[in-house]
């Protein structure tokens, strides 16, 4: 789930090699006879076939949408960011023609048939189901539609859904006709391992409102444009305001845009990290202070002889390097306890790990099953070595080892039970955080994790099915290797910005890195959301920093504003340079739509020449926001 360094570039369109629409190929052969070099006669024949190029008309399929962003339903600081659409598919946008004709203009741009249009949520068009043949007709008073025609491979019958827009919205949100080769463009994302991976990016002309609910809607604008005076075509003079024109929409989502104070940066660098580790902040107390700071935590302990009491106990994640000694294995949970005179109370840790072990095992009726007849398979093969040393004139096949008296491989199922819980897997949440005051609403906290613990865990799960009581040695398979770290993030980060990701470095890498992503930060060997605002973060090292990011897929364009109202948007270049004001349609910037061709001149005058789509792209483009944590952890306990 982490992210490698990766190029992207950034490529003017992707043409298809034939447009949607129906072909016909014809073959003839003309034959001339000759008799004495003299023409005599001539045979001729010829044959045809018909085909049809169809792609995507009325519907993009989910599976063909890589992401959007804004994300489906998602709540953040969207109103400087322009909407946008990656699609699996290269060739759509460019697959159909917006023309009322079957050429483009000649040059260097090309022309799309998509577009994503932004709309308010007061201004959301009403949409509706209708059938394909239904399109077929155009109609002359509102809603207009001007009519298509259907495919041979299209049927008639299948169902498509469309929008109606009132005329003046319409003519408020829609891009101009110049406007659309500057808002699709390919991405190409090359990874370090090499691999590369292509896809079309479709941007929005308008930037959403600053608060409140957006509705996007990609719509077909094919042949919708006249060839003659590159204008929107509604099939009939008479359309105005009040209106209805109907588009085809091939995919719909809407989110919601909130205060400056909910966007990435703010989120992550507002966390609580008062304390950085899993631990309760100090009381002032030297006695009861040493254990709070050590990530344990008083909760209340009932003994088997019904008194009860108040004891010291401390999960996995902890806020050092633990550097205490155990004798393992164990007979019983007992064993584990630990009783602190200077306060009088248990530390009952390390057997409720033990205790937890054993009930895991024996809650998971497969995976105990196979653990016990591999136990005992085991105990089999050493009674008969005993037997096959005591009296070796008794043993079979002449004294050849029978593959049957091979130890078995640990079964697959108990082997990756065990690694699971090296991972924190299947453990109830309450014994990795048993206060909810180590991880408050907001906050980040930061772990290693107790290898005793998980050595405690393991021997329990292991005990299930010891033979007279006897505590065998775990095998290696069954103990926990290496160091681990990780963190614990509690906020609503978790579900606002869905596809985080998250490298992390150690102390060597942390000191000579800067804040980011680099191609040998340590990968998380298990990064899952426990809940919907609460993410676990594991790392096979010891971690000195991490870097927190959003995925590449949501570059976006975006853009500076001031605090004005209605506010003034500029864009700074990769020159350095800057374009301000960013010029807006006729509508004015209180409509927050953007003169797209325009803005594209501008960015050309800046830079002293004339920009191709590829290059718009690239001077737009905002990279995916990062916030570094650095941690420091306490000294050996």
């Amino acid at each position: 789930m982490s992210k490698t360094s990766e190029k992207i570039r950034f490529i003017d369109y992707q043409l298809p090699n034939l447009l949607d629409g129906s072909y016909k190929v014809g073959l003839s052969h003309n034959f001339c006879i000759q008799e004495s070099g003299k023409e005599v006669g001539s045979l001729s024949s010829s044959s045809s076939q018909s085909f049809v190029v169809s792609g995507p008309r009325f519907v993009v399929q989910p599976g063909k949408v890589k992401s959007v962003f804004p994300p489906k339903n998602g709540a953040g600081v969207y109103g400087n960011v322009l909407p946008q659409m990656l699609l699996d598919t290269l060739t759509l946008p460019w697959q159909r023609l917006p023309e009322d004709s079957e050429s483009q203009p000649s040059g260097t741009l090309r022309y799309p048939w998509l577009a994503l249009l932004v709309f308010d949520e007061s201004e959301a068009p009403a949409t509706s189901i209708v059938t394909a043949s239904s399109l077929e007709n155009a109609t002359t008073e509102s809603p207009f539609w001007p009519g298509i025609q259907l495919d041979a491979s299209e049927s008639g019958t299948e169902t498509v859904l469309v929008i109606d827009v009132e005329y003046h919205t319409l003519m408020n949100v829609l891009p101009e006709y110049d406007d659309l080769p500057y808002l699709v463009h390919t991405r190409e994302s090359i990874s370090s391992d090499g691999d590369v991976s292509k896809f079309s990016a479709i941007v929005a002309n308008r930037l959403p409102q600053a608060s409140g609910k957006t509705v996007m809607h990609l719509v077909s604008l094919e042949g919708r444009f006249s060839e003659q005076e590159s204008s929107f075509s509604f099939n009939s003079e008479g359309a105005k305001n009040g209106d209805l024109i109907r588009l085809v929409s091939l995919c719909h989502w809407s989110f919601s845009s909130i205060s400056d104070n909910h966007n990435f940066q703010q989120l992550f660098k507002g966390l609580n990290m008062s304390p950085s580790t899993v631990q309760l902040p100090s009381l002032n107390n030297g006695n009861v202070d040493s254990f709070l700071l050590s990530g344990k935590v008083p909760l209340p302990h009932g003994f088997r002889t019904g008194d009860k009491s108040v004891s010291w106990y401390r999960g996995p994640l902890i806020p050092f390097q633990n550097q205490k000694q155990l004798s393992l294995p164990v007979t019983s949970g007992d064993s584990l306890l630990e009783f602190y005179s200077e306060v009088g109370m248990f530390d009952v840790s390390y057997a409720a790990a033990w205790e937890l072990g054993r009930l895991l095992m024996l809650r998971n009726k497969r995976v105990s099953t196979a653990w016990y007849q591999w136990k005992q398979k085991n105990v089999q093969l050493a009674a008969k070595a005993e037997q096959d040393l005591a009296s070796p004139h008794l043993q079979m096949n002449g004294g050849i080892e029978s593959t049957d008296d091979q130890p078995p491989d640990l079964p697959d199922v108990v082997n990756n039970f065990f690694t699971d819980l090296t991972l924190l897997k299947h453990i109830p949440f309450y014994y990795l955080i048993p206060d909810e005051n180590l991880l408050p609403i907001e906050s980040i906290r930061f772990f290693q994790l107790d290898p005793f613990w998980l050595e405690c865990l393991l021997d329990g799960a292991y005990s299930i099915g010891r033979i007279d009581g006897q505590a065998e040695e775990s095998p290696s398979s069954a103990k926990a290797q290496g160091n681990f770290s990780g963190f614990l993030l509690r906020s609503s980060a978790v579900s606002d910005f869905p596809h985080l990701e998250v490298n992390g470095f150690n102390a060597e890498q942390a000191s000579v890195t800067p804040a980011v992503v680099m191609e040998n930060s340590l990968k998380p060997v298990r990064m899952e959301k426990l809940s919907p605002n609460v993410l676990l973060c594991l790392f096979d090292d010891i971690i000195a920093a991490v870097d927190i990011h959003q995925k590449a897929e949501v570059l976006h364009f975006g853009f500076d504003s001031n605090e004005k109202e209605p506010p003034v948007y500029s864009k700074k270049l990769r020159n350095g340079k800057a374009v301000s004001p960013i010029p807006c349609n006729k509508a004015g910037a209180s409509n927050r739509v953007l003169d797209v061709s325009s803005l594209a001149n501008s960015i050309g005058s800046v830079l002293e020449k004339k920009i191709t789509a590829s290059e718009f792209a690239l001077q737009m483009i905002e990279g995916v926001e990062n916030v570094r944590f650095n941690i420091k952890f306490q000294n050996g306990g």
